[in-house]
Parts: structure tokens; sequence; C-alpha cells
């Protein structure tokens, strides 16, 4: 994750929410934001509107739900006269968006209403514009370790030793070349020599199928014959 939080906008979230209590999720949620905290993991924070009381109220409360506690679903049930998306249990019934139940409603809030401008604006100017800089950076080191890799190549090409290893490389891989052409040809014709006697075997019982015909047309009307 902390390697992730330097390259994307990292949202942690918990999965099969109603797998806990609401205190084992307190207190779960409370052991994820101490690791967060020490190990000084990056995660996406929604700015604070200083201007708007109500979208500051909104961008507080995200930060305070995070990790988001999440239930998946595609069921829908009724409930007080009205379809929910939820699952049931022996025990109950769960809510997908029902803010008791999980944080649902929050994270497709933050996602998809007021903060995916942010979210965008944050991809391509902080993550990535960091990633193109270090790519870049690299690109120049390997630049000039290549040119320091072509003048030692230069200087080697011209060594008699280096030649006659050159050589040795070359009639290697053309024998190696010619073992594969080799073991082709006999692959392609131990192909052909199976399909030629698959073919004699297919041809062999199609023969025997219609002689057992012809017999058991002969025996039905032998068959007739008597009864008649």
């Amino acid at each position: 994750m902390k390697q992730l939080g330097l390259r994307v906008n990292l949202i942690p979230v918990i999965s099969k929410a109603d797998t806990l209590t609401p205190n084992e999720m307190l207190e779960f949620k409370k052991r994820i934001r101490d690791i967060i905290e020490v190990q000084d993991i990056r995660i996406y924070s929604p700015p604070m509107e200083l201007d708007d009381q109500a979208a500051s109220e909104h961008a507080k409360q995200l930060i305070e739900s995070m990790p988001f506690s999440i239930i998946g679903s595609e069921e829908e049930f009724e409930v007080n006269n009205q379809l929910v998306i939820g699952r049931k249990y022996p025990w109950g019934f769960v809510e997908v968006e029902n803010d008791q139940h999980c944080d649902f409603r929050k994270l497709r809030s933050l996602l998809l209403r007021t903060n995916m401008l942010d979210l965008i604006l944050s991809t391509n100017e902080i993550h990535y514009e960091t990633f193109r800089a270090k790519m870049m950076n690299n690109d120049s080191d390997n630049y000039e370790n290549r040119k320091g890799a072509d003048k030692a190549s230069h200087k080697d090409s011209n060594n008699p030793q280096f030649i006659e290893e050159e050589k040795k490389l070359k009639r290697y891989f053309a024998e190696q070349l010619r073992n594969e052409d080799q073991r082709f040809k006999q692959w392609k014709q131990n192909i052909y020599t199976e399909k030629n006697r698959l073919n004699h075997d297919l041809a062999q019982l199609q023969a025997q199928m219609k002689k057992l015909e012809e017999e058991v047309r002969v025996l039905q009307e032998k068959k007739v014959k008597s009864v008649s």
C-alpha cells in the first residue's frame, strides 16, 4: 500500500463489512488508521472547501469514515414496501445503501459525485507528472549507460578474439536452426503418416458398418418372408 499510494489515489476499503459487528468494525477501522499513520501510507484525502460549509462538512465525514466499510450484493428485496439491494440472513437483513450498515453511499459519493473532478486532476497533475519525471530521469541514466556500452562494444568488435567468438556463436546458431528445421520436417512427416493411418482405419470402419447394415437388412427381409 505504501508504494501504491505514491502512484495512484489510494482509497482504503473494508470488504464484507456484514461479517463484523458495529463495535468490531469501529475497532478494526481504528487499527487500520493507526497502521496507515505509523507506516506513513499516503491515501487520498478529500479537500476541505473553506468557503463552502456544507462541502467542508461532507469532506470531514468522508475522511472520518475511512477506511470505508463495504457490503456487496446484486439481489433486491422488499423492505417496508420498497425494493432495496442487500443481503438476507436468518438473523436479519443488511442494506447496501444504508449508512447504518456500511459506507457504500459515502464511497459512491466520493468517487462519482463530490470528488470525481479532484480525483482526475490530482491523478493527472500529481501522480502522472511524478511518474513522467521519474521515467525521464531513468531514460537519461539509461542513455548514458548505453553510450558507455556502445563505446566498449566498438572497441571489442576489432579484437581478434571477439571476432572468433562471434563466428563460433554464428556457427552454433546455424546448427541449432538446422536441427530445429529437421525436427519440424520430421514432426510434419509424422503427422502426415498418422493422418493416413487414421483415414485408413476410418475407411475400414465404414466398410464394416456397411457390411453389418447389409446383413441386418437381409435378416429383416428373411424375417418378413417367414412371417408371411
